[in-house]
């Protein structure tokens, strides 16, 4: 241990400055003494480029709460950077760099729980160093604990005008995908301004770009319930934009997590509560009929979340448009089904070509028997479009492996789901509408 290690740990400020006025004058232009300045120079190495930078004498100081010496070393350590003594980018490594001497501080007091030390730190390096080094500091380190951002937060806003604070802390948040579980912790308040100082969409749509899949689950968890109806439009807005009636980004990716490829399976964790919490959020500040104008075109051509056939493609066994269905009152499933079955002639066209590039043959064989399950759920709601639908289902493609072949082919696999009766009854049902329509045949 140092003179100077000695005098941080017992806190003694009127050493500490002899100590580093000592220096300052062993190291400047008017000391003309070569071995005084390389002794000084040693001591300087000693202090910065220490091997054991978890035992320093900014360390001791943290330790046990001597702010005020804290902040005289940092100023020592910002004059030696104009001295030409220490490099810039060293100064920088002192609190991005893992075994950098701020960064090893505050790791030690994050991971034996210091909270003291932890907000002496960050006051410190916000008062010397300035905001910008504190948010690189903090963006290394949050913590899932509400009491510890919470003090973070203090720290980081502190000071700031208007909405330059919370600026900082979604640069903070949004780091990576780790730093994006402490948007679980924030306080709505906190969090409401976080997202107005980006505008809602535009902060919605940086969560989804860091991360989709976990930034939709600290949503649903945690924040969703208290979006208020504007928050909520810009929320499905960023959810369901779209590039066209099958692509949604955000929905894509989410519905992708739980589609097999090849002999790996990548799972979404409790997709369906995310789905079904999202509608359910939506209908409740929205209501029902405006979350249903949400999710169709002026036009009337489905694109209900903007990709929901995806849900007839991708998502695993399952099929997602029943759970869209449920948050509709009856009048609405009914007009809901009526467009899905309008645009069913193309949706087959769609889901019969050979998706040679992202579907495995298992994937596409679900897909199939997935729409070819809806058109016998609901050839009732068909209409005039029957004999389109008919003939789409007719009508045969060219598959991955050169061999024709129609949707209706896939009946066979059908017959392994369901119960004997319950084929039958799809069957008849199908047969009876295609009999009863007065535009078959025409």
């Amino acid at each position: 241990m140092t003179r100077l290690d000695r005098a941080a740990f017992r806190g003694d400020t009127g050493a500490v400055d002899r100590i580093l006025q000592t220096l300052r004058h062993s190291l400047g232009p008017t000391e003309t003494n070569e071995e005084v300045k390389k002794t000084a120079k040693e001591v300087v190495d000693d202090l910065v480029f220490r091997d054991d930078q978890d035992f320093t004498s900014f360390f001791v100081a943290a330790a046990f709460g001597h702010e005020e010496i804290c902040r005289k070393l940092l100023v020592f350590f910002k004059e030696l950077v104009n001295m030409k003594v220490l490099p810039l980018k060293q100064l920088q490594d002192f609190y991005v760099a893992p075994n950098g001497m701020i960064y090893n501080a505050t790791q030690f007091a994050i991971r034996f729980v210091k909270l003291p030390m932890f907000r002496l730190i960050l006051t410190s390096v916000k008062q010397i160093m300035g905001q910008r080094p504190l948010v690189c500091l903090v963006k290394e380190f949050t913590n899932n604990s509400r009491e510890w951002f919470k003090t973070l937060t203090q720290i980081v806003i502190d000071g700031t005008e208007g909405t330059t604070g919370y600026q900082h802390l979604n640069e903070i948040v949004f780091h990576d995908s780790d730093t994006l579980e402490s948007i679980s912790i924030i306080e709505e308040e906190t969090f409401n301004k976080m997202m107005s100082a980006m505008e809602v969409q535009k902060w919605i749509k940086k969560l989804f770009s860091v991360d989709t899949i976990r930034g939709i689950q600290v949503l649903t968890r945690h924040h969703l319930d208290h979006f208020d109806r504007s928050q909520m439009l810009d929320f499905l807005t960023v959810y369901t934009a779209s590039q066209g009636p099958f692509n949604s980004i955000c929905w894509y990716h989410m519905l992708n997590f739980d589609v097999a490829k090849d002999d790996s399976v990548f799972r979404y964790p409790d997709f369906e509560y995310d789905f079904d919490k999202i509608l359910e959020c939506a209908a409740a500040k929205l209501g029902r009929e405006e979350l249903r104008d949400l999710l169709f075109d002026p036009q009337g051509v489905v694109l209900i979340i903007r990709s929901i056939f995806l849900s007839l493609l991708d998502y695993g066994e399952k099929s997602l448009v029943n759970r869209l269905l449920d948050f509709l009152k009856v009048g609405e499933q009914d007009e809901t089904i009526e467009l899905l079955m309008d645009n069913m002639p193309s949706v087959i066209t769609y889901v019969m070509k050979p998706f040679k590039e992202r579907h495995s043959r298992k994937e596409m064989t679900q897909a199939r028997m997935k729409v070819l399950d809806f058109i016998l759920e609901h050839p009732d709601y068909c209409y005039d479009d029957l004999p389109k639908i008919a003939e789409a289902m007719l009508s045969e493609h060219e598959d991955y492996d050169g061999v024709k072949r129609n949707i209706w082919s896939y009946i066979v696999y059908l017959d392994s789901v369901y119960y004997f009766k319950e084929m039958s009854d799809k069957l008849l049902k199908l047969v009876n509408c295609l009999c009863t329509s007065p535009t078959v045949g025409k």
